[in-house]
């Protein structure tokens, strides 16, 4: 499928809106910024790069405008099929249903209990830093939520022998250690996996760019003594454009 690429000429109707906590360091007189210079924004970043990963070329170019990032999102493309009102409750719906999981005697992972699992990094970005983040269209706006820690809550993996279901890859680790294996870091408690060292399957040149987009490790890991493991059956999954 092409890739779509926006056209300068092009007008986005609506647009997110950030409201900034603390004066962030930047350049005030470079209103235009690129996304490596948003870490000058401390846990904002992690607003903007989460909707990057998930919707890519709906969101433009971000732009500051003291005590507001302003980022317009432009129409839906052949590629992407999101429209301002399919974005707004796509996004709600995820809130829904993380609330509903975590309210649940025994909830489920959270890439099992919600429909749209690229949702949830910006529901937690957002809910970290509990700032206003609000979407606007024609001078009307509709804030998006912000949830309470508990509502990200999982099974506890860690009292178990064995977790199925796909984990997110949130760190990498390199060995250079003759016969100690490489590792990854899962999910925003940094579960460390450690990869078996003889597999060319888990070889550094194999997970070396994990980080450069979204990653699961698929079908499960395994506690083998103190030390989780991938199974046999465990791949890495890299979520394509297609899958969103």
């Amino acid at each position: 499928m092409q890739k779509h690429i926006l056209n300068t000429n092009d007008q986005a109707t609506t647009e997110l809106v950030i409201t900034l906590t603390e004066t962030p360091e930047f350049d005030n007189n470079q209103p235009l910024i690129e996304d490596h210079n948003l870490k000058g924004f401390g846990e904002v970043y992690d607003i903007v790069t989460s909707l990057r990963k998930a919707y890519e070329e709906l969101f433009g170019k971000t732009h500051f405008d003291w005590p507001y990032l302003r980022i317009p999102f432009y129409a839906s493309t052949e590629l992407f099929n999101h429209s301002p009102g399919s974005f707004i409750e796509g996004i709600q719906k995820t809130a829904n249903e993380l609330k509903h999981n975590a309210s649940l005697t025994n909830p489920l992972p959270l890439n099992n209990a919600v429909s749209c699992p690229f949702n949830v990094p910006i529901l937690r970005a957002i809910s970290v830093i509990k700032t206003e983040v609000n979407f606007v269209e024609n001078n009307k706006s509709i804030p998006l939520p912000i949830l309470d820690n508990v509502d990200f809550i999982e099974p506890d993996i860690i009292n178990s022998n064995l977790k199925s279901g796909d984990l997110i890859i949130t760190g990498l680790f390199r060995s250079d250690k003759s016969g100690v294996g490489h590792g990854l870091f899962l999910t925003q408690e940094r579960i460390f996996v450690r990869l078996p060292p003889d597999d060319p399957k888990w070889s550094w040149e194999n997970i070396k760019d994990v980080l450069n987009n979204t990653c699961y490790l698929k079908y499960g890991i395994i506690r083998e003594g103190k030390v989780w493991m991938p199974t046999e059956i465990t791949v890495i999954w890299e979520q394509k454009e297609s899958d969103l």
